[in-house]
């Protein structure tokens, strides 16, 4: 009991329970750091960056690569700037951006970015039902939406600190899915696999466009802003970290994939 007790700290101390949360508040990790990279290594990582790279080539993919994570990275400093120069309230990005411009250029915004997460939702759900899909073919594409769409309705229902920690233990799954990914070779990949026939191809701004949704999550951690315990600091460090944290990932994947898995493969799955 003593070492289980050992092994729970450091969780404990990144995900406090509601008790504990009302007095001291989130950290940067649980509270901004955590769901922004949890939106951004998403659907894109796992099923279009190896297709965009095979498409692209290993230069263009870096190109792309940092040009999107350097326009998320401005926008990180951007934030940041505000942040620690205001006092930062309840609503995340709309609490931002509606004190610093205005309540009426602020409401305007506040609308399309309801608009974006629903369709963020909705892009998240049916990237996962795709995979979920290949491991459970008698079940229909919608059936599997409609499960996952029931799933997190239900784990929103929870308190705050349920979700928090789900979240963490997503966060272990996805960063031993990418390990494991690096554990791998081309030398791994059956001869049965062969690619497939294509005529499609993908130009420079094009593949821009499908990679660009993947940089797209320091939102989340923002949202979290109201329940921060210093909200002008974990903001700004959390989500930095964040963007950081994602570029190393996708860059190092692309080249991964790209010296490791033949071109035309890449081009077909």
């Amino acid at each position: 009991m003593y070492l289980l007790e050992i092994l729970k700290r450091p969780f404990n101390t990144w995900f406090p329970n509601a008790g504990d949360r009302k007095a001291e508040g989130l950290g940067t990790f649980s509270g901004v750091y955590l769901p922004s990279i949890l939106q951004m290594l998403g659907v894109i990582l796992f099923m279009r960056l190896g297709w965009i790279t095979g498409h692209m080539g290993l230069t263009k993919m870096t190109v792309i690569i940092l040009i999107a994570s350097s326009i998320l990275f401005l926008t990180g400093l951007s934030m940041t700037s505000i942040v620690t120069n205001m006092k930062v309230g309840s609503g995340g990005s709309y609490y931002i951006i509606s004190r610093s411009l205005g309540m009426e250029f602020g409401s305007a915004i506040g609308i399309l970015m309801t608009l974006s997460q629903i369709t963020t939702v909705a892009v998240c759900v049916t990237g996962f039902a795709i995979s979920l899909h290949e491991l459970l073919p008698h079940f229909s594409l919608t059936t599997l939406e409609i499960g996952t769409l029931i799933v997190l309705t239900v784990v929103s229902s929870f308190p705050v600190d349920f979700a928090l920690k789900t979240q963490g233990l997503i966060f272990c799954v996805v960063m031993a899915s990418i390990i494991s990914v690096f554990l791998g070779s081309g030398s791994n990949i059956p001869e049965s696999v062969t690619p497939l026939h294509s005529t499609e191809t993908l130009g420079f701004w094009a593949a821009f466009a499908l990679f660009f949704p993947a940089t797209t999550g320091i939102e989340s951690g923002m949202a979290m802003s109201g329940d921060l315990k210093t909200p002008s600091r974990s903001l700004a460090i959390g989500t930095i970290a964040a963007v950081v944290t994602a570029y190393c990932a996708y860059a190092s994947l692309s080249c991964f994939l790209a010296m490791e898995v033949p071109g035309p493969l890449l081009r077909s799955h």
